[in-house]
This record gives structure tokens, sequence and C-alpha cells, in this order.
């Protein structure tokens, strides 16, 4: 049978930050990418958060970050939620210039967008970072936020990683904002707001349903997400064969029966297509030029196979885990700031109006702003200036009013522009 990643690809087909490859095909290395990335064996005695070791390093130029900002390459500990056993993530902390005031810094824990699942793909490995990577960041350090970036575990640290796993990222998220409290320099308050766009936007959701339980000495104020992926069936069905999907879909075939119990491949891909999946999660995206340049016709007509979406959805572990995947849509919680571009051709904006309804059914504090004419890549860009202010709002008291809030942005400058 034909590879099955045309079925998947929704779930991730709204989730890739660029579709460029770097790095060669091949199977998919799960090892640590250095010293500084390996976890110390046994681990240090310390909670979720705990920094094992930091290390300075440059501020990449894409943040445009204020003169004098810091910045530290960190490794610290979290935790699996399947049997709570503690393992190491990677990421950074950037830390602005000039003395922090009395209470301390507050802490945006970025979450970033689909990079690959390979250890070679980590964020706080990548020195030249495009801007669309980083979107917002040098202005919230401009105004004063400590951010804080997770790489998620098996990024960088040994692997495999968890692609779309939202407690896993969820956690990772929540504790790259505990290690920078324990960053001396840093001199980070509990004040927290999560920001996260596509892959990030998911895991910055399910850093919200979290917190309250399993960080509750972070102050979590709000959790902002761009085209965050929401309804992961829905997605499935309206993006399942999209080329881009077809691709991005062999990441979480190859993902999710390493790290999901109950979750197998088996009846779905056959040798070819697994060969196939090895090769493209082999990559890294990174710039603008399409992933399948380094594919053959043939090989693109091989991955554009597909099984029914009836196949999969009646196998109990794919069933299960894109259940589990998909962030609640409750009323409880932090307050939520959801920027959706109007022309994403990934992440579909009527999953996120639906999504948005159901906060809203369940009386949840919640802000959705529609971006004309915004697609799936630059929707960071595009939203983070609205996130800063509405973080910046919620850190004065008035930022997130009861009930639910629809606004429409202005036509601006990312508008028509991917």
């Amino acid at each position: 049978m034909l590879v099955a990643v045309a079925v998947l690809a929704a779930i991730v087909a709204g989730l890739v930050l660029v579709l460029a490859v770097s790095g060669s095909t091949g199977s998919v290395s799960t090892a640590a990418i250095g010293p500084f990335y390996e976890a110390p064996d046994p681990l240090p005695e310390g909670g979720p958060g705990t920094v094992v070791r930091s290390e300075a390093m440059k501020v990449p130029v894409a943040v445009k970050a204020p003169a004098g900002t810091s910045a530290r390459r960190v490794l610290y500990l979290t935790t699996d939620p399947q049997d709570g056993s503690r393992r190491v993530s990677s990421g950074t902390v950037m830390v602005p210039p000039g003395k922090a005031p009395a209470g301390g810094r507050p802490v945006l824990a970025w979450a970033h967008a689909t990079i690959g699942v390979a250890p070679k793909c980590a964020p706080s490995a990548d020195p030249r970072p495009l801007p669309a990577a980083v979107p917002g960041l040098g202005a919230f350090l401009r105004r004063g936020w400590v951010v804080a970036s997770t790489d998620y575990p098996g990024l960088g640290t040994a692997g495999p990683n968890a692609y779309l796993v939202g407690e896993v990222e969820g956690r990772a998220v929540l504790d790259a904002a505990r290690a920078a409290r324990r960053l001396a320099p840093a001199a980070a308050s509990s004040e927290t707001v999560v920001w996260g766009h596509s892959q990030g936007g998911q895991a910055a959701l399910f850093a919200g349903q979290l917190a309250a339980r399993y960080a509750p000495e972070l102050d979590l104020l709000g959790v902002a997400a761009a085209a965050p992926a929401v309804e992961l069936k829905r997605l499935l069905q309206l993006d399942g064969k999209s080329v881009n999907g077809l691709v991005l879909g062999s990441m979480v075939l190859w993902s999710w029966p390493r790290t999901q119990p109950g979750v197998s491949l088996d009846g779905l891909v056959g040798r070819e297509g697994r060969r196939l999946v090895d090769a493209i999660s082999s990559r890294c995206l990174k710039g603008s030029v399409p992933i399948i340049r380094d594919l053959s016709a043939a090989q693109l007509e091989k991955l554009s196979g597909s099984v029914p979406l009836e196949e999969l959805a009646d196998d109990p572990g794919w069933s299960r885990a894109l259940a589990e995947n998909t962030p609640q849509a409750t009323g409880s919680g932090p307050a939520l700031y959801i920027a959706q571009g109007t022309a994403d051709p990934l992440v579909r904006p009527p999953t996120t109006a639906s999504y948005f309804r159901r906060l809203c059914r369940a009386g949840r504090r919640a802000r959705l702003v529609l971006m004309p004419g915004v697609g799936h890549v630059k929707a960071g860009l595009a939203g983070a200036p609205g996130a800063l202010a509405w973080a910046q709002a919620l850190r004065a008291g008035d930022g997130a009013p009861p009930g639910c809030r629809v606004t429409r942005a202005p036509r601006g400058p990312y508008a028509g522009k991917g």
C-alpha cells in the first residue's frame, strides 16, 4: 500500500514555518547533537525547570533585540507525561538590558513553529534563524520581558521528538519559563505569558491547559497563539491531499508510533512508504524553497498515495492520539488571544472560528483577531504586535474582560505575503 501521509497531512499542514530543506536524506538520527545537549547520567536533583547547564550565546540578528540584550543556551529538566519521569530539554533565555524592576521582569515563554523532528533541527543551535521564526521577540525584549524559548524535547537533545504531542510540548514550554526564573541574571518574576505560532500555537494552548496543575507557581496571565492547529480531525479532512501536507504529515507518521502508546504504521504504510517517511523526517525546514524540490516525480507519486480517511479514524490508536493532542475548549484557564490570517491555506480560518465558538459557549475569556489577507507563514509576524499590546494590558490589569470578542485587524504589511 502506498504511503498514508495524505490521510494525516492536515494534522501538520498548517504547522510548518517555511517549506524548505536542509540536511541529507536517510534515516533519522535521534542522538543529541553535541556535548552541551547530552543528558548527564545520572540527572541532577531538582524539579522541572532545573537548569542542568547553560552557556553564553550570541543573540540572533533576526530577533532585532535591543542593544545590550544577553542570551544563554540552556539545558533544563522537564517531565514525561506518560510516566512522570524526568528528562532534559534545551532552549534559550534572552534577557533585556538595564536594571530589573523591583518585582522582577515578566517572562514570555515562546513556542516555535515546525522546523523538523531530527535533533539537528533545534532552534537553539541555529545562529541565523529567519525573522518569521522569532516573531515579535525583539519587541517583547524592548518592553522589558525575559524571553524563554524551548526547543521541545528531542530537538537538540536525544530523541525521538514527540512532534505535535501537546502535553510534552506544553510541559517543555512551562519548564522553559521555570528555567528562566532560575537564572539569576534574568531576574525573572512569576508573571508569564505564553506565545506560539503554528505548531507552537498548539503547544501554547496545551501549556495553558496544564499550567494550573503542572506549574502552579507561575502566574500565567494569558496565552497567545497565531494560526494554531485546534481541530486536528477537521484539518485532516480539509487539507489531507495538499503537497505540503503530504510532506509534513510524514513527520507525524515518523514521530507518533515512536512516542504514542498504541499507535502503529502497520497496515497503513508499506516498506517504500516508511523509507520516504524517514527520508523526509531526516530534514529540517528552513528557507523559502519547497521541500519537494529534492524529491523525484516517482517519489512524489508514491508520497501522494493515501488510505481512506475512515480507515485511520477506525484505528483505535490513531483516533485516540488525534483526540488527545487536540487542544480542549473549556471555560477555565488563562485568558486567550488568537490571531488568524483570513488567507491561511493550511490552518483554515473556519477551524479556528469553530474552536473559538466552542470556547465562547464554555464561557472562556478569549479574543479572536482576524488578519485580512494574511497567510500561514507570516501569521506570527502579523499577530505579534497585537499579542504584545494584549500582554502589556494583561500586566496592567485590563487586557482580558469577561466573555468573547472578535475583532478584525486593519490590512497590514504581511497581507498577501504567505
